[in-house]
């Protein structure tokens, strides 16, 4: 991989010498860039080797003053401000509002009518993003969201069973597990049975979901916590619930809108290891984790890739059963 990573680099160095643009007087020739420099991967764990390239530049472009008077296309001027044109002459680039929906569209338009354009990297990377949206949209509507109310089902079903089979600290640990994932289920289908146990505490966290208003003290999560502090959400357990208000694609449709909401409770709610004002609280969140995780270990729904001693990820068998 070093090896590899070291010749793409000599190689991309090579290209960018030989593609260099005819010479014009400078003070001084371009330092010849110092060759990359081997990395010690000797050690464990890493992402991927960083090889360092030391780029030396002596910038000589000349100097240029914007006048209007000689361009070669001035009857596009007649379309700007003279506070836009002012600007223009003073930066040499103006930004003007235009009703475009997309960015290709500006292109289109200055091709068909022979216009010159400046084509900026934001094109590609926005290209990039409009692609990778499409594709985000299509697993989520034609999988994800499948997959989810698979996960939602099988880990109600498991946190349901660990209520009714502990006591003591472990059924309040099983008790906020139960009402964590009957939350879920109801955000993504709004006919899911709630649990008795957990009905009203699901109730009233689905109503600061639905209000979506700022922080606010969890029924769930707040439930079991007795110390109080000043002010408000020093030491209670406080979500922002303005977060669940779906943006982006996630307004297309109602079941784009569901998953939003489940996924956002999901992944912005959180079990403490460690709670400094109050111990206990922490316990009781590891052992709901816990629980969680031996859940994820024994559900048919998804099972748990885990290697080198760490848990790798989540995946669904194929058949997704």
């Amino acid at each position: 991989m070093v090896k590899r990573t070291l010749l793409l680099l000599l190689l991309a160095a090579m290209l960018f010498a030989g593609c260099t643009p005819p010479a014009t007087p400078q003070p001084d020739p371009t330092p010849t860039p110092a060759p990359p420099q081997p990395v010690d991967t000797s050690g464990s764990g890493g992402f991927a080797p960083y090889v360092p390239v030391v780029v030396n530049l002596a910038l000589a472009a000349p100097a240029y003053v914007p006048d209007l008077g000689a361009i070669a296309n001035g009857d596009m001027l007649s379309r700007l401000s003279q506070a836009q044109r002012e600007t223009l002459e003073e930066n040499g680039f103006v930004v003007v509002p235009r009703p475009y929906q997309q960015i290709y569209e500006i292109y289109q338009q200055a091709d068909e009518q022979s216009m010159p354009a400046f084509v900026t990297t934001d094109a590609v990377l926005h290209a990039y993003h409009i692609l990778y949206d499409y594709a985000l949209r299509l697993v989520e509507i034609e999988h994800f969201i499948g997959d989810l109310e698979a996960l939602n089902a099988a880990l109600l079903q498991a946190a349901q069973e660990d209520y009714e089979t502990t006591s003591g600290p472990m059924q309040e640990a099983a008790w906020q597990n139960l009402a964590f994932f009957a939350v879920a289920a109801k955000l993504l289908d709004a006919d899911a049975e709630v649990p008795a146990a957990v009905r009203d505490a699901v109730e009233k966290e689905l109503a600061l979901i639905d209000k979506h208003q700022g922080f606010q003290a969890s029924p769930i999560f707040d439930h079991y916590r007795t110390v109080d502090g000043t002010p408000p959400c020093k030491y209670d357990y406080c979500e922002d619930y303005s977060q669940y208000v779906p943006r982006g694609h996630y307004t297309r449709n109602a079941d784009f809108e569901r998953y939003f909401r489940t996924m956002m409770w999901y992944g912005r709610m959180s079990f403490h290891l460690s709670v400094i004002h109050e111990p206990p609280v922490a316990l009781r969140e590891t052992r709901s984790a816990m629980l969680i995780v031996r859940a994820l270990y024994t559900t048919t729904c998804f099972s748990i890739d885990v290697y080198h001693g760490t848990t790798a990820g989540i995946r669904a068998p194929a058949g997704g059963k």
